[in-house]
């Protein structure tokens, strides 16, 4: 398919649409809705999807998979609503706003007993020993916060158990994460210094950190390093975060959402603060590029935000007139309130909206950098159109052991890690790095289809590497995806790279040229995920190997093992108590492992 077979097939279908309110579904070849949306008017709604120049890089692909939209008549728009709030909830199409499901309530906690007191994600009931932080609705949240607090303050986050172990330092002290009290590294004086900054700093005195971070990330995104910027971005939300917590006993509120919306550029940010029984539950950031606007557009996200957990008694909203508030409050049976005038979300809010107008700017700054680097890459390798998508390709063994292919995926501007792939190898000469890589690309694009489709292929590798590629797409009859290798100069320095192209073209690049730092970045990502993936295989087989020598111990039990203590030394250090907690060993069985591990002399 393509955009101009979807544009003509639009333009066909909104001849025999009426111009009544109701939903429509946009369906692919597969026959799957890949979009739910409503309408006040059917025929001027669905018509926007032909003015490709207005359209989002997500709803032209849309279009261009096209194949038949379905339209279902309602008496009216708050029926409408109702109905593609349903469809959403039950169909997920994938083209509609993805949110994140609600989880249960995780604290950070601080052990307040011991002398090097640790800091860890806690549920359950609370214990008078402990301080407590929160609680957090994304647990990925926290545990970015405890990242960085690790970070910063360097506090400890090992159970007492193994601190009480140790006789050097972990590698958590190695990496900088830690101050390795376990083995005298840093005294309880100094310590506890670190433990009072980290509790003013959770207590929101973080203005001054906030500062330099912002400064951070400005740099960051400037030598287009997008991820680190996006990470300090979300590093600078968490102490915005954790900067409110003071002002909720001046809110009216126990039970609101607050919704702030910052609009620039045709696109909008919208921060997110939910309060539950008078605490900060949640903070959540949304960058939406859509054809609808104003009221229409927080419409369409609220009832999508809501499809999969339940309104709160109020909610507040920058961004809504007055029919749109009458709408919500019939359809949630809430209360809504307009989050600049009413006075007793003031301070919440005018933090929520800074916050937003924040991420919107780094946002679109990324975005602007990065469409530029995009455009110069099409340029330079004459791709027939813009980047949607760009898949990066290494193989990884050491003396022919654990052989495995890996992808990448990144959509232009930032990784899909959720796309990554993973290949071992079945079929190749282990150690024969072209006959791996002919494995993986033939496996990969076996069964192509049009969501998945590469516009641009990199290939970690020479002209040979290059030339198994190309190979394995004409094998399969697919054209027109440009594929490239890169490959390290006689020296292997960064900036010396040689790119080989499927044409027979040769291309070197100035050292501080910004398309080879970006294309640097893309290769530099594969490598790490390919070693990383390498090692995970080597020591899953050290230890399994290791471990199966144990009498009566079957592979079941193994992962048991495996998964309770991650390593052999750590299994051999595990106490008899500890091994007798395990599920399916036993008091007995326990003991015969416990025993055969110490028969053994160290290893």
């Amino acid at each position: 398919m393509s955009l101009e077979i979807g544009t003509k097939l639009i333009n066909q279908i909104i001849k025999d649409i009426t111009e009544e309110s109701g939903i429509y579904k946009m369906i692919n070849a597969q026959g799957e809705v890949m979009y739910v949306g409503k309408a006040k008017n059917l025929v001027k709604r669905v018509q926007q999807y032909s003015q490709i120049e207005r359209l989002p890089n997500r709803l032209k692909l849309m279009v261009s998979l096209l194949t038949k939209i379905e339209v279902l008549i309602t008496k009216s728009e708050e029926e409408a609503l109702l109905l593609e709030a349903q469809l959403i909830r039950g169909l997920q199409p994938k083209f509609n706003i993805a949110l994140k499901d609600d989880k249960s309530f995780p604290y950070l906690a601080i052990d307040n007993s011991h002398k090097f007191p640790r800091v860890f994600k806690y549920r359950g009931v609370k214990k008078e020993k402990n301080s407590y932080f929160g609680p957090f609705l994304v647990a990925n949240d926290l545990e970015s916060l405890i990242f960085n607090i690790q970070k910063i303050f360097k506090l400890r986050s090992c159970s007492d158990k193994f601190f009480a172990r140790r006789q050097r330092p972990c590698l958590l002290y190695q990496i900088s994460r830690c101050s390795a009290p376990c083995v005298g590294k840093i005294s309880e004086t100094d310590y506890s210094k670190s433990l009072k900054q980290t509790k003013k700093f959770l207590f929101g005195d973080i203005v001054e950190s906030r500062n330099e971070l912002i400064k951070e990330m400005e740099i960051a995104s400037e030598t287009l390093q997008f991820e680190k910027a996006a990470e300090i971005r979300d590093t600078i939300q968490l102490f915005n975060q954790l900067q409110t917590e003071s002002l909720y006993s001046e809110n009216a509120y126990d039970d609101i959402d607050i919704f702030a919306i910052y609009s620039m550029q045709l696109r909008n940010a919208i921060q997110i603060f939910s309060i539950r029984d008078g605490k900060n539950v949640s903070h959540e950031n949304f960058f939406l590029e859509t054809i609808e606007e104003g009221d229409e557009m927080i419409k369409t996200f609220l009832l999508t935000y809501y499809a999969k957990k339940v309104p709160p008694q109020v909610i507040a909203i920058n961004y809504a007139d007055s029919n749109t508030a009458k709408i919500l409050e019939t359809l949630f049976n809430i209360k809504t309130l307009d989050a600049e005038k009413d006075k007793s979300i003031t301070k919440i809010y005018s933090i929520a909206r800074k916050n937003a107008e924040l991420s919107l700017i780094q946002h679109i700054k990324n975005h602007i950098v990065a469409d530029e680097i995009l455009q110069q890459l099409q340029n330079i390798f004459e791709l027939e159109k813009q980047i949607q998508r760009i898949e990066v390709y290494d193989n990884s063994h050491i003396q022919g052991n654990h052989a495995v292919g890996c992808r990448v995926v990144s959509n232009g501007k930032q990784f899909i890690k959720d796309e990554y792939s993973i290949f071992k190898i079945k079929q190749s000469k282990i150690g024969d790095d072209y006959s791996m890589m002919h494995e993986v690309l033939t496996r990969r694009f076996r069964k192509l289809a049009d969501t998945n489709t590469p516009d641009f292929i990199l290939i970690d590798g020479g002209p040979n590497h290059l030339s198994v590629a190309s190979s394995v797409l004409k094998e399969l009859n697919i054209t027109r995806i440009r594929v490239v290798a890169i490959a390290k100069g006689a020296k292997r320095n960064a900036g010396e790279e040689t790119f080989y192209l499927d044409d027979g073209q040769v291309i070197n690049f100035d050292k501080n040229d910004k398309v080879l730092h970006y294309l640097q970045r893309l290769r530099d990502e594969v490598h790490r995920f390919a070693i990383s993936t390498h090692r995970k295989l080597c020591k899953k087989e050290t230890i399994t190997s290791l471990t199966s020598t144990i009498p009566g111990i079957g592979a079941k039990r193994q992962k048991i093992l495996l998964s309770a203590f991650g390593s052999y030394k750590k299994i051999r250090q595990a106490s008899l108590k500890e091994l007798q907690q395990l599920p399916n060993f036993g008091k007995n069985f326990a003991l015969e492992v416990y025993n055969y591990l110490h028969s053994k002399k160290d290893e």
